[in-house]
């Protein structure tokens, strides 16, 4: 990264030349440490001399003081670990106010106010990302003495508070799903949904699955690989063996539908892809979630709801409907009746169902 200032010495005292400038000035120092310092107080830092300047060239393949870094040393650098901390620079500190303070008066008093609005604005994890993103570019910055000291230090991660994940009900899951009223901007995305909540699929498996793994006739899907991170790519499913998920004939009926409108239609496309047949980044569809319960009036947020809880919804739902425990495990793809019950979340009338059953019994 270029120098923000230049140090000469005439005669017994240090001159300095900021970036960008023809004219050396004085910092009546003889030293040249205590000048380097002198001029280090006055020099701007990073383009601009803004926070939001000086992280703008990060995270960007070509330009990112970061990636080169870990590049010559030989250290592993994923293109998709890149555009994804891109996204999170540009969508929570490029953005927000913090980025208009100059790098020089940043204190961590900033970067405590910009963790809690985005803790206010998305969740808790969203601003663990975020510092965490900053970090990495303080923390290139001091590497780099480009500033004097990482204002981030100490500033620990937001403990995330497990909860127990929320469920849909039936009826909010159909007006999710109506293929005329639906909340979403387009049929792949209400179609991704509509998988995860009629198959129970987990996120990872959606987002690897073909074409070919779809039996029209049979009516069945075979999940047989699932996403495993940017650092292993696509390998097998969390139980570590495939299995055939049945379809709904709602469900093959509208997937059938939505074949025939797609360009990509090859056996190994993607079925949720990109319209270049590209795979989805795995956070997006969980996004698309949470997009469509906002428009459709539910708070995501207060009741926990993630993509996985359309996959927790179709067990709870499932088991109230009474379908043979052993043939939900196998579709489901849980090793146990016991993980299967950690799923389920039985409403209080279906559980009082159990005093009935006692009444005819004693009858």
């Amino acid at each position: 990264m270029k120098k923000p200032f230049l140090l000469k010495k005439r005669g017994r005292v240090w001159y300095y030349r900021l970036s960008g400038e023809t004219t050396f000035h004085t910092t009546g120092m003889t030293g040249k440490d205590r000048a380097a310092r002198w001029a280090r107080e006055r020099a701007p830092r990073g383009v601009g001399g803004t926070l939001g300047a000086y992280c703008n060239l990060y995270y960007i393949w070509e330009t990112c003081p970061h990636v080169k870094r870990l590049l010559s040393e030989k250290k592993s650098v994923h293109r998709r670990h890149v555009l994804n901390q891109r996204r999170h620079l540009e969508r929570h500190i490029l953005s927000d106010p913090i980025a208009r303070i100059p790098l020089r008066e940043l204190r961590r008093g900033h970067v405590l106010d910009l963790r809690a609005r985005v803790q206010e604005m998305h969740t808790d994890d969203a601003a663990n990302r975020a510092i965490g993103v900053l970090k990495t570019i303080l923390n290139e910055a001091y590497f780099r003495e480009d500033i004097d000291r990482n204002v981030t230090a100490g500033i620990g991660n937001i403990k995330i508070q497990h909860r127990e994940k929320g469920i849909l009900s039936v009826k909010e899951l159909k007006s999710l799903l109506d293929p005329e009223k639906h909340p979403f901007p387009d049929e792949r995305i209400r179609m991704a949904m509509l998988l995860v909540a009629h198959t129970g699929m987990r996120g990872q498996e959606l987002r690897v699955l073909r074409w070919k793994n779809v039996d029209f006739d049979g009516r069945t899907l075979r999940i047989e690989e699932a996403w495993k991170g940017y650092q292993d790519g696509i390998g097998k499913p969390k139980s570590g063996e495939a299995r055939k998920v049945g379809m709904s004939r709602s469900l093959q009926m509208q997937l059938r539908a939505y074949f025939m409108m797609v360009p990509t239609k090859a056996p190994d496309n993607f079925i949720i892809c990109w319209d270049d047949g590209t795979s989805v980044c795995h956070s997006m569809p969980n996004h698309w979630l949470h997009r469509g319960l906002t428009k459709a009036g539910i708070d995501w947020k207060a009741r926990n709801l993630t993509l996985h809880s359309l996959r927790h919804s179709i067990v709870t739902h499932a088991r109230q409907a009474h379908i043979d425990t052993d043939l939900l495990r196998v579709n489901i793809g849980h090793a146990s009746m016991a993980i299967t019950d950690g799923y389920t979340q039985f409403e209080d009338k279906w559980i009082a169902g159990f005093g009935e059953a006692v009444d005819k019994l004693f009858e």
